[in-house]
């Protein structure tokens, strides 16, 4: 057998169980159990409050990352998120804190150009998340999350002039 030959299936080898370490735990990262569910409470990417099994205190609010929106997440059902169907209910409100009533939302794609809700551990995403309006400034998104771990979903939107995002992050045991 030739040397190239007896290379190939060594490399490919090494290849599948880095892989398999790297969806396992995601440990080489040097955070406890990242991108995992047991420990990923602790995660630095996990919003305060949102992590394992203690149920969010709502509603929780981001602002936006130009400061010119906020983002109000006010219900989670469950609560908390498990892995499984969630719905979240997100308020958009302007820069005085009131609801914003002509907001739209959207939801972009991640930085790999996948779907979000997405694992960035991971670096994959599940079934794009569609958000729902109520006419008033609130937003239902269904989402799912099909495993354990870090999962982010990004929230875009336009009031008036104005557009503004915020990205939620989850511990999801």
């Amino acid at each position: 057998m030739s040397r190239t030959r007896a290379v190939l299936p060594v490399t490919l080898c090494i290849t599948a169980l880095s892989w398999a370490s790297a969806c396992s735990s995601g440990a080489s990262n040097n955070i406890q159990d990242a991108g995992s569910g047991g420990g990923c409470a602790k995660d630095p990417l996990v919003d305060p409050g949102l992590g394992a099994d203690v149920p969010a205190v709502l509603p929780m609010t981001k602002r936006g990352e130009k400061g010119a929106l906020s983002f109000a997440l006010v219900d989670l059902n469950p609560n908390p998120v498990g892995e499984s169907s969630t719905i979240i209910t997100v308020q958009v409100l302007d820069g005085s804190g009131n609801p914003a009533t002509d907001a739209t939302v959207s939801i972009p794609r991640n930085i790999l150009n996948g779907p979000m809700p997405w694992m960035p551990y991971m670096k994959h995403g599940y079934i794009p998340a569609q958000p729902q309006s109520d006419g008033n400034g609130k937003f239902t998104i269904p989402m799912a999350f099909n495993m354990n771990g870090v999962w982010q979903l990004t929230i875009k939107a336009q009031s008036g002039s104005v557009n503004d995002q915020a990205t939620f992050t989850w511990c999801v045991p």
